[in-house]
């Protein structure tokens, strides 16, 4: 489970230029901001609650959150530089362009409550060639797509009080506004300016980041909704605080106070006194471990994008409570070489040794896999490795042609959504996989006959890389035995990484020499402390694409992807342990080491 989820860490201090806290009815922060309607999710976000600070992006930016559940911290400014990348994007392909007047306008807005953090950003232009605009930043404006214009005698009445009104105001525009010219030219020229896609166009983005530890219960997000449709969360510790926790799991041993780390005495003896002449080796041992290591996190966020143009607004929302289970299968297979040992002779020497060979890789387990490993039945989800339970809530409101056609604001429950991948065992990041909830999935395919068809959707995109580590330890009759690799000399224990699924580790057990005839080992290793060394991170997101089918208005269509870098699960450098409730440890003493005075004529082998 994820232990902090954008907890507040540093002790708020005053910042130079910042407003007092304030009560609802709040002076905007940047009074130039874009429209928004009193029940947008800035307004909804700041009812009944204390603004503790206002400003501009820039006045907070130093402000810290945590962001990771390992207390990773990130300031604001370096959060809203991630969120509004695709904003941003935007207004750097406007700069410059033939079909706006001037330069694109942008600006900004901070919000600090006790429990959240609100951003707000604002990019408008005046578009003079919408084809143009459409070609290079078709997030900004909505474009004209088929059929011919729309005579001006099919508006209705409130549509075309709506257009004598806004000529008025249109011709009280500068000169060489576009619809200032059209406006001139009287409300039938005005009105197909306007449905050409002409005038001043704005879009609002708006994020609502929690900064307090989301609580979980049975892996899904605890989180109570106002009526308003926000989240109604605990308050942030008023102090600083590292808010770190951790996403490594478990792992045990039944080694016992023998497996401390201590090499065993061996019996020495004067170089030359004792020579063992007779000694014999056969067969090999294999073995082969299903083990399971993972993590569960949970998440809440809210985004909001307002389109503004001449006739009206098209503003979208989404948001979402979820949980994300990531499960590491692996497989752990051995070879020991030999199995049986068999010596005669006097009962002194040096001992012997034994070849232990080692592959560990990651999978896309099974069902029978995570049941192998001892995943509780219930949570086996058919073997998938990414778990997603996901609740969304959307919000669509349009308005268009000076009349409102939609305005809806709801939440849905929805079922788990469950995936299956190969945890990535490279050095090398990978992106395991981009995943779109469908809409019909969330219900949220929007189909209103002559008004608006399209869809919204939540997804997540999965980033990775990862190695495995694990300790080998030999092991003689229940107890701890020396190890070594390569030229080392023994040691008690070694360490080796798995940096993809084709290494290979060898190493070699010492089994001490026999003390009396008739001595018969049982000898091998056990492997713990089993990690997927893991640059992990699940990145939420919003999907929208949506077009008009009004009269007169059809054609236009609005289109926007947004990766919510900001609410990424983020857990590099981090090394996972074992999966709660599974096999934690892998070892076997089946190998076999046997020492008599006298030759035998047959050698006993291995069961």
């Amino acid at each position: 489970m994820i232990r902090r989820l954008l907890l507040a860490c540093l002790a708020f201090t005053s910042l130079a230029g910042l407003a007092e806290a304030q009560r609802p009815g709040f002076t905007r922060a940047a009074p130039e901001g874009g429209r928004l309607a009193p029940e947008s999710l800035l307004n909804r976000s700041v009812t009944s609650r204390a603004v503790r600070r206002s400003g501009r992006i820039a006045d907070l930016r130093t402000l810290e959150v945590v962001v990771g559940p390992e207390g990773g911290r990130q300031t604001i400014g370096a959060i809203a530089q991630e969120v509004f990348r695709e904003h941003d994007e935007v207004t750097s392909r406007l700069r410059g362009s033939r079909g706006i007047v001037g330069n694109p306008r942008s600006t900004d807005e901070a919000y600090e409550l006790d429990d959240r953090v609100i951003l707000v950003r604002t990019t408008s232009a005046i578009v003079s060639n919408p084809a143009e605009v459409a070609r290079v930043a078709p997030g900004l404006v909505s474009r004209r797509g088929r059929g011919p214009a729309t005579a001006l005698a099919s508006l209705d009445a409130e549509s075309r009080a709506g257009l004598t009104a806004f000529r008025a105001e249109a011709l009280a525009y500068p000169a060489g506004h576009p619809l200032q010219a059209a406006a001139a030219q009287g409300e039938e020229a005005l009105y197909h300016a306007i449905e050409a896609g002409l005038g001043e166009i704005e879009i609002v983005d708006t994020y609502v980041m929690p900064k307090v530890a989301v609580p979980l219960s049975n892996g899904r997000v605890v989180v109570p909704r106002r009526g308003d449709g926000t989240f109604d969360l605990p308050r942030a510790p008023g102090g600083p605080g590292t808010g770190r926790g951790s996403a490594q799991g478990t792992t045990s041993s039944s080694m016992g106070n023998a497996a401390q780390g201590a090499i065993p005495n061996l019996p020495q003896t004067s170089a030359g006194t004792v020579s063992l002449t007779n000694v014999e080796t056969s067969g090999t041992h294999t073995t082969s471990a299903r083990l399971l290591n993972g993590f569960t996190h949970g998440r809440v966020w809210q985004w909001e994008r307002r389109w503004n143009f001449p006739s009206g607004h098209l503003e979208v929302g989404a948001s979402a409570t979820y949980g994300i289970g990531i499960r590491i299968p692996i497989l752990i297979e051995t070879t020991t070489t030999p199995s049986l040992i068999e010596r005669w002779g006097p009962m002194a020497g040096g001992g012997d040794t034994a070849e232990v060979q080692i592959t560990a890789r990651t999978l896309d387990g099974n069902a029978s896999h995570y049941t192998a490993a001892g995943l509780a039945s219930s949570q086996v989800f058919s073997g998938h490795e990414f778990v997603l339970q996901l609740g969304f809530g959307y919000k669509l409101q349009f308005r268009a042609l000076w009349k409102n056609w939609i305005d809806i604001n709801e939440e849905r429950d929805l079922v788990n959504r469950n995936t299956s991948f190969v945890p990535p065992q490279s050095p090398q990041w990978q992106t395991v996989l981009e995943y779109w909830v469908p809409a019909n999935i969330t219900r949220t395919e929007i189909a209103l006959p002559g008004i608006i068809s399209g869809r919204i959707q939540a997804g997540a995109r999965l980033d990775a890389m990862g190695s495995i580590d694990l300790t080998i330890e030999g092991r003689m009759d229940g107890q701890p035995i020396p190890v070594s690799q390569g030229q080392s000399g023994p040691q008690s224990s070694r360490t080796l990484n798995f940096p993809s699924a084709t290494t290979t580790r060898t190493v070699r057990v010492h089994v001490p020499p026999a003390t009396s005839s008739g001595d018969r080992r049982r000898f091998g290793f056990e492997i713990r402390d089993i990690r997927y060394n893991a640059e992990l991170s699940v990145v939420p997101g919003a999907k929208v694409t949506l077009e008009s089918l009004v009269p007169g208005f059809r054609g236009h269509s609005w289109s926007t992807t947004v990766w919510l870098d900001q609410f990424r699960v983020n857990v590099g450098g981090a090394s996972f342990g074992t999966h709660e409730g599974t096999q934690a440890t892998h070892g076997h003493e089946a190998a076999r080491a046997n020492y008599f005075t006298e030759r035998r004529q047959t050698l006993t082998r291995p069961d």
